[in-house]
């Protein structure tokens, strides 16, 4: 019996063996591949194109062209130029623009291609508005942009520069505003 046994066993083992072998011989296998491929883009984010350049004049809220001899001048220049390596585009990182001979309710306007109320310029040098310091100069963005700006497309902003009542004659008001911009995804 203890015969019988070991050859059932191994009979079974036998069994259980060539099932296996026979279904992994028998089994239809096949393997297919993914290829892909990823193009990053860049950020350059800056001014490319000066659209306009013009001065006018605040009247009853409203920005009006000045009179046949205007006084005040504004120029608008690009300057920091940064060539993107990817795209080969030029920006630009730095808008100048200067006003000469201004006045109290001179308005200057300076429109863009690229890529809020500042309400006041220190007029002390202090850093900070005091909270008697009036504010001499307004900045506006027509329209503000805050939004996405979709790969290799750009968008057209306004910025007025607005002197106002307290600013003082024979001075020089010196401002920054700094843009960002970052990518996201």
């Amino acid at each position: 019996m203890k015969m019988n046994t070991k050859v059932m066993a191994a009979f079974a083992i036998l069994m259980v063996a060539l099932s296996v072998a026979g279904y992994a011989y028998a089994h239809w296998s096949d393997l297919i591949k993914i290829n892909g491929e990823v193009q990053m883009g860049s950020l350059t984010f800056g001014f490319s194109t000066i659209v306009g350049c013009e001065d006018g004049k605040m009247v009853d809220g409203v920005i009006v062209k000045p009179e046949p001899k205007p006084v005040g001048e504004v120029t608008c220049e690009l300057a920091e130029p940064e060539t993107d390596v990817h795209s080969g585009k030029t920006v630009y990182k730095k808008l100048w623009i200067t006003i000469t001979n201004g006045y109290p309710e001179y308005v200057a306007q300076y429109r863009w291609e690229g890529d809020v109320i500042v309400g006041f310029i220190d007029t002390n040098g202090n850093g900070v508005r005091d909270a008697d310091e009036p504010a001499v100069i307004n900045i506006w963005w027509d329209p503000w942009f805050g939004g996405q700006i979709d790969p290799c497309s750009s968008e057209t902003d306004t910025i007025i520069i607005h002197i106002k009542e307290p600013a003082e004659m024979c001075h020089t008001y010196a401002f920054e505003i700094t843009i960002h911009a970052q990518q996201w995804n």
